[in-house]
This record gives structure tokens, C-alpha cells and sequence, in this order.
């Protein structure tokens, strides 16, 4: 059985909103990130953005579908 970085996390973030991700180190920041921007793919639940799911999406079908941008 593979290591959980994350594990029922549940995070909503309004327009505008500003957030800081802080914690410990090994605390899973990076793995967060990195998986909401896709750079890491999850096994388990569903990455939502404006109610539409990203888990699968290719990036520019995001961008579209979200009105995002990634840097």
C-alpha cells in the first residue's frame, strides 16, 4: 500500500480571496499545490474549480473551461 500525502482534504478558496498554505515540513504544501496545478496526479477524489472537474483535463481544456491561467 502506497503512502497518503493527502487525505480528505477539502479546500475552497472564493474569488479574490487571498491564502497562504503553511505547515511543517513534509506537511503536504507542495503535494497540494502541485495537485490542484496538476503537476502531480492524484488516485483518489476529485480536483473541482468552479464546480467543474479538472482531475482528468488536459491543461488548456482548464484554462478554458475555468478562465485560468497556470504559471
Amino acid at each position: 500500500m502506497g503512502v497518503h500525502a493527502l487525505d480528505h482534504v477539502n479546500l475552497t478558496i472564493q474569488d479574490a480571496e487571498f491564502v497562504a498554505i503553511i505547515g511543517l515540513s513534509g506537511a503536504g504544501k507542495s503535494t497540494l499545490l502541485r495537485s490542484i496545478n496538476r503537476l502531480n496526479e492524484i488516485t483518489d477524489g476529485e480536483i473541482l474549480i468552479d464546480g467543474k472537474s479538472i482531475t482528468k483535463a488536459n491543461k488548456k481544456r482548464i484554462e478554458k473551461d475555468t478562465n485560468t491561467n497556470w504559471v
